[in-house]
């Protein structure tokens, strides 16, 4: 069967060519761009026409096996799918790249992070973060796209490596603030990673979540951080609806 690269997308020059772009097209649209070797493949592009298509700066290698289908600056968004493809399906985001992706973390880092089960064994390239976890499908909330860990795992893990208690509780604070998670949750997610660092502290905080906000309140205050809450009342943003008065 003949097979030829036409416009934008490669395809097969026979009766299918049509479906063939039709899903090859909502591969990228879904992706963001973003597209694997394999998914390359599959659609009829051998990988001497990648290599060509690269050194034409038609299309841009970002990580070992994963591209995207145009030149110039790539959006973070479609970084993100270019490094799950590079080193899924077995992977997720994780950490600070969750939580950004959650909409909590308001971080600038390029550094992409991802888990991965503890029995893979690969090399990170730039710009990449790996951690190897071996109770990895327990923590992958595989129902986003990409995956990534759930919300709960996220907020604990990158709490946990907060250098000062009070940076950490304003994290898992700020979680059950957004209403994104409640301390019940993040409660049974900790008996699930007893060996967290920090675990009894992050016990603590989630344990009473106002006493923590109390002691938050005033380290920032020291700080002389504008627009803090003066009381924790019926309208306590973390829920529990404590009297106890943060001045």
């Amino acid at each position: 069967m003949h097979r030829s690269e036409v416009g934008g997308v490669w395809a097969w020059g026979s009766v299918h060519v049509l479906e063939v772009e039709r899903e090859f097209e909502e591969v990228l649209r879904r992706q963001l761009g973003a597209f694997s070797r394999a998914q390359a493949n599959a659609a009829g592009m051998s990988d001497r026409s990648l290599a060509a298509r690269c050194r034409a700066g038609r299309i841009q290698r970002l990580y070992r096996g994963a591209y995207v289908h145009f030149s110039g600056p790539v959006p973070w968004e479609t970084r993100l799918w270019a490094a799950w493809l590079a080193y899924g399906p077995e992977a997720a985001l994780a950490d600070e790249t969750a939580l950004r992706q959650y909409g909590i973390y308001r971080g600038e880092s390029d550094v992409i992070r991802l888990e991965i089960p503890h029995r893979r064994r690969l090399r990170a390239e730039a710009g990449v973060a790996i951690t190897r976890t071996r109770d990895f499908a327990h923590r992958v909330l595989e129902s986003r796209e990409p995956p990534m860990v759930r919300l709960e795992v996220a907020v604990l893990t990158v709490a946990s490596r907060r250098a000062r208690p009070d940076d950490a509780a304003a994290l898992v604070l700020d979680a059950c603030r957004q209403r994104r998670t409640t301390p019940q949750r993040l409660l049974a997610e900790l008996a699930r990673m007893q060996q967290l660092p920090g675990h009894g502290l992050l016990v603590q905080i989630v344990s009473d979540p106002c006493g923590a906000a109390v002691q938050v309140a005033t380290v920032l205050r020291a700080r002389s951080w504008p627009g803090l809450p003066t009381a924790c009342g019926p309208e306590c943003p973390i829920g529990l609806g404590n009297a106890a008065n943060l001045d």
